[in-house]
């Protein structure tokens, strides 16, 4: 097998700390970002250099997918980091290209030596540098400042620990042409879930972003607050063992490597976490 299988994070400090070391949670200020309004999704031609990494990566989702089930190759939309993104009058014009879960995977340690073996001395500086995957994540608190936190189920890199709901990859094949790619993106999370709609969110506002270059994440974190009540009808997703509200000192008192490191770099960017 010449692939890597997923270590956990849970219960490996010195591996949760290097996976951790690898994102920074830069905010929207820093980036040059004020009063973002909305985003834009652009669509642009692949990067060449995926061209010719075409049959190694479907090597690799031959041995990956036999071994992992369920493992679906879904199509993603990718970028080039925050070049991809241009700020223009209180919109965020996205440039992302079409590619797949199985590109996703391979871009980080995942693919194992063998592979980066295979890689020229471009190619995997393109793939730990360069290339990311658009995501979502959502701080969602309720009417009295609890934030809803979710336990990933399996045993998968994170399973085990506590992360923000909700939290995944945006799907194109959700995201309708012409709408905001994160605001889709983070209610079709919101829904699969937690069971909330639309009509249980009072506010959306986009603070920070997750950028993991080397694990191949470039999530955009938004503030969610929900309705009144909205809480009483929040159901638990199969991808999550329990959901819960917790108060920010009940956050702060957990050790980091019970939660995801994407939970603790959002909520320590926020100043929730110490």
């Amino acid at each position: 097998m010449a692939f890597i299988m997923e270590k956990s994070l849970s219960d490996n400090s010195v591996y949760w700390e290097s996976f951790y070391a690898r994102y920074r949670f830069p905010s929207m200020k820093e980036l040059g970002f004020s009063n973002v309004k909305r985003a834009e999704l652009e669509i642009v031609g692949q990067p060449t250099i995926l061209n010719g990494l075409r049959e190694l990566i479907n090597d690799f989702w031959a041995e990956y997918s036999a071994a992992t089930p369920g493992a679906k190759r879904n199509p993603k939309y990718g970028v080039t980091g925050t070049e991809s993104i241009e700020y223009v009058d209180g919109v965020l014009k996205v440039r992302a290209f079409q590619m797949d879960y199985a590109t996703t995977v391979f871009s980080s340690d995942r693919r194992g030596e063998h592979y980066t073996y295979l890689l020229t001395e471009s190619e995997r500086n393109f793939l730990q540098n360069k290339l990311a995957t658009l995501g979502v994540i959502g701080i969602t608190q309720n009417h009295s400042g609890n934030y809803l936190i979710g336990t990933k189920a399996g045993t998968r890199i994170t399973g085990g620990l506590k992360e923000p709901l909700p939290m995944g990859m945006i799907d194109p094949h959700k995201t309708p042409n012409g709408f905001d790619p994160f605001m889709s993106g983070l209610l079709n999370e919101l829904n699969e879930e937690t069971g909330l709609y639309l009509r249980d969110v009072e506010e959306i506002k986009p603070t920070h972003f997750s950028i993991g270059m080397s694990y191949g994440d470039f999530a955009l974190i938004s503030d969610v607050k929900l309705r009144p009540g909205a809480e009483e009808h929040v159901k638990i997703s199969q991808e999550h063992t329990d959901a819960t509200f917790m108060a920010p000192d009940e956050i702060r008192s957990l050790s980091r490597y019970v939660m995801n490191p994407v939970l603790v770099g959002s909520l320590t960017a926020k100043g929730v976490y110490e």
